[in-house]
């Protein structure tokens, strides 16, 4: 076996079982075999083609000018004809397309691009333009040659193109959106092309969308072998407990809304960060690589920008850009970017709350004990605390260099957990306090990083997602055990709870997304309504004098009971009322100490409804 690496080229003499020392150091992407020759490998390097004629013992470069990268392909009906597809060190779009005769010991450029930006075949742009010659051809570099042709070729980075001549011309085989209805759509980004060896009409192209077949390329007929398969690469998730689905921003296709194992898409490009509204089913966000946030007010059927009102363009965030809803209110949205940027109008106008902090916003974290509280991890390796909403700014001394997600623990707005990235066995979970500093909370974790955290606040119950699934821990993270209910060992990346379904919701890195019953889910004080049409409450947040109105039947014109019960799930504050005839109650409960708290409304048919109130 051979091995391409970033760091050189390995061999196995016994199945991958001993690799030993790189027999070659370079950065490779590719290693091909002669297929009439074992003895003679190719070697795809960075601006190099390598050669052994000796079984892998020793390597001869040949190097191109200019180039940044390169893809080979060996004709399996003439092996003695080797070509590549190469991309320019400069700027990642093509630099051309290459020819061999004689096994790979010279080459000919067959297809010049490397100064004509209208010959750059790998770029996103349809037609092509002469004006845009870069692309990313350092992601996305695909070649492939017919095994009974070598004069058909193709190659691919966003679109796919195909040559019936060598690569001297080529024509456009697969485009990456709806320009021409003579060319099949397919994903784009394209990163490798295989004939069926034992049917070679037959031609598969991986992409970031997965695999799709044709046996001719110039047809528009391509098939999608991988539609329904659980394989979708999720950044993050949002539950909301007044539906019953959840949504995902993911890796290079869009936002989906799943909901009974049926997936929807509601918006594209990369799907990014996400949220839903807690109590109104028809808003939700969406967004898109470094902070292009859209927001829906009718169930997700129509999107619009709301970055665009930051400035406009919208600022540049990260690439994955975070925004929260405020727990205080739901026309409350807070965007991190350089700077902290809050709206109360649901984006359709922002400020910004922070002064730059020079790197990007990574993660945001609010408290719901008290709305003044913000916590924020900059550039991933440092923290930033506010506690008069943005007023003033002051760093959390830093214990890591890698923060993955940070919480702020729903009991004490004063304490914040953040998981670790990496691979330092000492800090995986860590919580910090202002008296107590930085305190490690890594027992029975494996030594993997740590992606993210969520807490229950009905039950205190922790989870974390980790490289290798999700670990939950009873104990305020004393102890931790695997919580995978028959989930895969996988990347989870983003965890959200719904507690009208009492479940939790897992976005994975490459298995889609997954659900399952939350711990403890019998146990514990739910805190949101039984539904979300119930009851509302007005004004909310509030002092503790409050107005609850309903159209319950159950509720109309009788006696009830109204407990204010804490997020400990003790009852701080108990009355009995009477509600109208129009399903009107005023509570004076002015007093209680300031935090959240559940309104249990009770009568004799057991409590009816829960509802979420903040006092302030």
């Amino acid at each position: 076996l051979f091995l391409a690496t970033n760091i050189g080229i390995y061999k196995s003499n016994d199945a991958g079982a001993t690799w030993g020392s790189p027999i070659q150091t370079g950065n490779f992407k590719q290693i091909l075999y002669n297929p009439s020759d074992t003895n003679l490998l190719y070697a795809a390097g960075t601006n190099q083609i390598f050669r052994s004629f000796d079984g892998g013992a020793t390597w001869h470069p040949t190097t191109f000018t200019g180039v940044g990268r390169l893809t080979i392909g060996v004709c399996l009906s003439n092996p003695a004809i080797v070509k590549a597809a190469a991309a320019n060190s400069s700027d990642f779009g093509l630099n051309g397309i290459y020819s061999s005769t004689d096994s790979g010991h010279t080459f000919t450029k067959v297809y010049d691009a490397a100064t004509d930006c209208s010959k750059n075949l790998i770029s996103g742009n349809l037609p092509l333009s002469s004006t845009s010659c870069g692309d990313q051809g350092w992601y996305d570099l695909a070649f492939g040659i017919d095994p009974t042709d070598p004069n058909k070729v193709l190659v691919g980075g966003v679109n796919t193109y195909y040559s019936g001549d060598g690569g001297s011309s080529w024509d456009l085989a697969a485009q990456w959106f709806n320009y021409t209805s003579s060319v099949a759509t397919v994903h784009a980004d394209k990163h490798f092309y295989a004939y069926n060896p034992i049917n070679p009409t037959t031609l598969y192209e991986c992409s970031d969308g997965g695999i799709h077949c044709t046996t001719n390329p110039l047809s528009p007929i391509w098939t999608d072998l991988t539609n329904g398969l659980c394989i979708t690469e999720f950044y993050r998730n949002a539950v909301s407990n007044v539906t019953n689905y959840a949504i995902g921003g993911a890796q290079d296709n869009g936002t989906k809304k799943t909901d009974n194992g049926v997936a929807t898409e509601l918006t594209g490009g990369d799907g990014m960060d996400c949220q839903m509204d807690p109590t109104d089913p028809n808003i939700m966000y969406t967004s898109s690589q470094n902070g292009y946030i859209n927001i829906s007010t009718d169930g997700g059927s129509t999107f619009s920008s709301i970055s665009n009102n930051i400035s406009s363009p919208a600022p540049q965030g990260a690439w994955i850009t975070p925004f929260v809803i405020h727990p205080a209110s739901t026309t409350m949205i807070l965007a991190g970017y350089h700077n902290l940027y809050f709206s109360n109008d649901n984006g359709l106008s922002w400020s910004s709350i922070s002064p730059s902090f020079g790197s990007f916003i990574e993660r945001i974290a609010l408290a719901y004990t008290n709305p003044q509280y913000i916590y924020l991890s900059i550039g991933g390796n440092s923290l930033q605390k506010s506690t008069n909403f943005g007023g003033t700014w002051t760093t959390i001394a830093s214990p890591s260099s890698s923060f993955s997600d940070i919480i702020v623990d729903p009991k004490d707005e004063t304490k914040l957990w953040a998981t670790i990235s990496g691979y330092n066995a000492a800090k995986k979970v860590g919580s910090y306090t202002p008296t107590g500093g930085w305190v490690f909370h890594n027992n029975m974790l494996p030594n993997v990083p740590i992606d993210c955290i969520a807490i229950d606040s009905s039950n205190g119950t922790m989870y974390i997602g980790t490289d290798v699934g999700v670990f939950y821990s009873t104990d305020t993270a004393a102890t931790w055990q695997l919580f995978d209910n028959h989930m895969p060992t996988v990347h989870v990346t983003d965890l959200g709870i719904n507690y009208t379904t009492n479940e939790i919701w897992a976005a994975t890195y490459g298995r889609g997304m997954w659900k399952s019953v939350r711990y403890g889910a019998a146990s514990g004080v739910s805190v949101i309504p039984y539904s979300p049409d119930m009851v509302q409450i007005a004004p909310n947040p509030n002092n503790g004098k409050f107005t609850i109105t309903t159209t319950n039947k159950l509720l109309i014109g009788g006696a009830a009971t109204i407990k204010l019960i804490d997020i400990k799930g003790n009852t701080v504050w108990h009355n009995a009322t009477t509600f109208t005839s129009n399903g009107i109650a005023d509570i004076n409960a002015k007093g209680i100490a300031h935090g959240t708290y559940i309104v249990d409304i009770a009568n004799s048919y057991g409590t009816i409804a829960r509802a979420t109130i903040i006092v302030l």
